[in-house]
Order: C-alpha cells, then structure tokens, then sequence
C-alpha cells in the first residue's frame, strides 16, 4: 500500500491518499511517523481518499485494531472526512467509524463536492481543484521498511 499525503497550512488540512491493497500494518506504521510531526499535530481537518484501494480485507479482519490505532495516534480534534466509491470500503469505513463517532469527529461520503461541504472548504476551493490536489500530493510513505 502507498500512501500520498499533504498539509495545506492556510486550512489546517491534511490531504491522505492511499493506494492498494489496504494493510493495517502499513496504516499504522504511517500514522506513527505522521504523529511526531508538528504540522500534522496543527491539522483541523482530514480527507482521506480511500477511491484507489483495491481490498479491504485486512480492515474488516482487523477492525478493533484500527480503532485502537486511532485512539493512540490521531489527535481528537481532527474532522476526518473519508472519500470512499467502492461498497467494501464504503462498508469498511462504516463499520470503522460506528465505534469512534462518540470519540471523533468522522464523515464518509462517496463525492468531492460532499467532502469539501463537510470539511467546511466549499467556496475555498473547487472541485477541479482538490482532484488535482490529490494527484499531485507532495509527499509519499510506501513502507518499503515494514
């Protein structure tokens, strides 16, 4: 699994992308080194772009540990948005957030315009724009190490 990622400093947001097959290791691995970063700590709002995983396996076998993994490593003051197209991660992400949402501030949707109005970014910034965004995010962790 790759994962591609950016902050926007103007609006606090941290831009995710992963790529592949899931793998909850990986996820973790990522979100450890995210988590000593200090932009990362400054980060108000989250789209994570789930479109380009392939399998989801891996979470639904590891479900509790994700949310663990969240209440570890995420600040609490983040609103993640999650960007899902496909019903298994559509339900994976369902199944993970049902358990966090009284801790967390969490959305799924399956559109751009969606993630932009939840994340409170609509008239900042378009649709084109953010698609391009996310095919051009700066940084890559691929995990090659894990």
């Amino acid at each position: 699994m790759l994962v591609q990622y950016q902050f926007f400093e103007m609006d606090e947001l941290f831009i995710q992308k992963y790529i592949g097959e899931w793998s909850t290791e990986h996820y973790s691995a990522f979100l450890s080194d995210m988590s000593g970063k200090p932009y990362f700590k400054r980060a108000k709002k989250v789209l994570t772009d789930l479109r380009s995983v392939t399998k989801m396996n891996d979470a639904f076998d590891n479900m509790e540990k994700l949310q663990n993994i969240r209440r570890k490593l995420l600040p609490g003051n983040m609103h993640n948005v999650q960007l899902v197209n496909l019903p298994n991660a559509t339900a994976a992400v369902h199944l993970y957030q049902q358990e966090l949402l009284g801790e967390f501030n969490y959305s799924y949707c399956s559109t751009l315009s969606g993630a932009l109005k939840l994340l409170d970014l609509s008239g900042r910034i378009t649709e084109t724009e953010i698609e391009k965004l996310l095919k051009n995010l700066e940084h890559e962790f691929s995990g090659a190490s894990i």
